[in-house]
């Protein structure tokens, strides 16, 4: 049965296994000094997608210090802060506020893991952008999401009941 046009409370609410495919999507840094870098990743994500997993990991190459990392969707690398904030905030609610975004923090070494999360995102085809605040030098940081599509067909027996 085809589902595109359901609504999508009643999409987000199939099993697992209906979603398909799922593929990391990233973004990274290389910290060669403190300051604020900006990645886009290669790939665009699907028209209409959901969020699953988010993986940050920050490694040490002998400093100490903390990274601060902002998600958005948009389709070209920005290189201020303003050309940041214009894009699409992605994973609202996520970390902590400051500054009108959320902030996802981590330490030198740490690993940052969000599962489970089943975050439906209009992405459009945009890419994914991200944004490492370092006060570290001679570290790397990079991040991942899971996504999967949204499911367009489903079998009739897994809906038959509705109304």
């Amino acid at each position: 049965m085809d589902v595109r046009d359901f609504p999508m409370d009643w999409i987000m609410q199939l099993p697992d296994h209906c979603f398909g495919r799922r593929w990391p999507v990233s973004v990274g840094w290389p910290l060669s000094a403190a300051g604020t870098f900006y990645d886009i990743s290669e790939s665009g994500l699907p028209e209409r997608c959901v969020i699953w997993e988010v993986l940050l990991n920050v490694i040490s190459h002998g400093t100490n210090g903390l990274v601060v990392v902002n998600l958005a969707l948009g389709d070209v690398l920005p290189t201020t802060a303003a050309e940041f904030q214009a894009n699409e905030m992605l994973l609202r609610d996520f970390g902590w506020y400051n500054l009108a975004q959320f902030n996802i923090t981590a330490g030198i070494g740490d690993q940052v893991s969000l599962r489970n999360l089943r975050v439906p995102v209009m992405a459009a085809g945009r890419r994914l952008i991200g944004r490492c605040i370092s006060g570290a030098q001679g570290s790397d940081a990079f991040l991942s999401i899971v996504v999967s599509s949204m499911p367009t067909e489903v079998p009739d027996w897994l809906i038959s009941g509705r109304a």
